[in-house]
């Protein structure tokens, strides 16, 4: 791994847009999607509920959930990771897994990777390398000065303790201090897009309002198998489509 500078990708302008028609900062919405939230689980039937991205996924369009699809994914986040702080990845799959080594003692998929024989090990380094040459060409060159931030995490209690909103947001670009909308989020998945991404950007845009107060300007979605990128300006429309995912979530909880 070697540091680098190099102009930022074409992905990344993309996604932060033109400073100069940036809507104003939003700082009402968010109280208003809360007590929407607190009137909604109030009425719900459901006793307690922990709520993530993943489980907005409907079963028969959501990605592989099987142990080498989550060790692609995890380690194509650790390149997302990698990239954000400005090093160049000369070979992803061992930077990817020397970067993952100080949190692998924490997690349960170390020993999935250990358990890996040589063919299995082989076809997962085939995969993380392929999927990681589609983010270097979307993520490359990311300014510091965008105020990058990776792996950022979430826990919103509602329903006098009974709900949470618990989050992970790869890639966090900008600032809430803006006088106008400044902020976007993006979500690396490894497989291909579909319903779930739509439902899965709009509960980012909405955990990152409730988090900090301050309505996003994009939130996004990448796909590393594909290329794929699904990116969203985050109105006051987006968040309430994102408000009734969780209520539809609430009527049908043995999902999450």
């Amino acid at each position: 791994m070697t540091n680098a500078t190099v102009t930022p990708a074409p992905t990344l302008t993309l996604l932060r847009g033109d400073r100069h028609t940036r809507p104003a900062r939003n700082l009402d919405v968010s109280t208003t999607l809360r007590h929407s939230l607190e009137e909604h689980f109030a009425l719900s039937a459901v006793p307690a509920l922990v709520i993530r991205a993943s489980s907005l996924r409907a079963r028969s369009y959501g990605p592989d959930s099987s142990s080498f699809a989550h060790l692609r994914g995890l380690l194509v986040g650790y390149v997302v990771r990698l990239l954000a702080s400005g090093v160049h990845v000369d070979d992803a799959f061992s930077d990817a897994v020397a970067a993952w080594g100080p949190d692998a003692q924490r997690s349960t998929a170390a020993q999935d990777f250990a358990s890996l024989d040589n063919d299995q090990r082989a076809r997962l380094e085939a995969d993380v390398r392929s999927h990681a040459s589609v983010v270097r060409a979307h993520l490359s060159g990311l300014p510091s000065s965008w105020r990058p931030r990776t792996a950022v995490r979430t826990s919103i209690v509602l329903g006098n303790g009974a709900f949470e909103l618990r989050d992970e947001i790869d890639l966090t670009l900008g600032t809430v201090a803006s006088d106008v909308a400044n902020v976007v989020v993006l979500d690396v998945m490894s497989g291909p897009l579909g319903l779930y991404a739509e439902r899965v950007l709009r509960y980012h845009a909405l955990t990152h309002t409730l988090r900090t107060g301050v309505m996003p300007l994009r939130s996004a979605v990448l796909s590393s198998a594909t290329g794929e990128l699904w990116s969203r300006v985050v109105d006051a429309s987006l968040l309430d489509d994102a408000v009734r995912d969780l209520v539809t979530l609430l009527q049908f909880p043995e999902a999450a």
